[in-house]
């Protein structure tokens, strides 16, 4: 019907869980906004950052138009940077100036 949408998953409790919802609303929705759960989690840092990479690579080699705004927390936990990640898929990464509905 056109209508821009976008989902907002945070806090991410369990990975497993988000990248079932994420996937199931792929189809559906053009932005998502992640972040993480304050305080303690139940994952490491490197079950993250395999997560981040696993959506975008998914995003990519389904061709889906989604784009993923990643909260600061999910960086400043993974130790990677915002523009590291928006170089390796400058179509799919988005920053918090991203417009949904001018689509930029």
């Amino acid at each position: 019907m056109g209508f821009k949408t976008f989902a907002s998953i945070e806090p991410i409790i369990s990975i497993a869980r988000s990248h079932c919802m994420i996937s199931e609303a792929l189809p559906f929705c053009n932005l998502f906004k992640i972040g993480l759960l304050s305080g303690k989690r139940e994952y490491t840092p490197e079950q993250v950052k395999a997560f981040v990479c696993q959506k975008m690579a998914d995003l990519a080699m389904y061709k889906y138009t989604a784009k993923v705004y990643w909260k600061d927390s999910v960086f400043e936990y993974i130790g990677m940077s915002r523009e590291e990640l928006q170089a390796q898929y400058p179509e799919l990464a988005v920053g918090a100036d991203y417009d949904l509905f001018a689509g930029k």
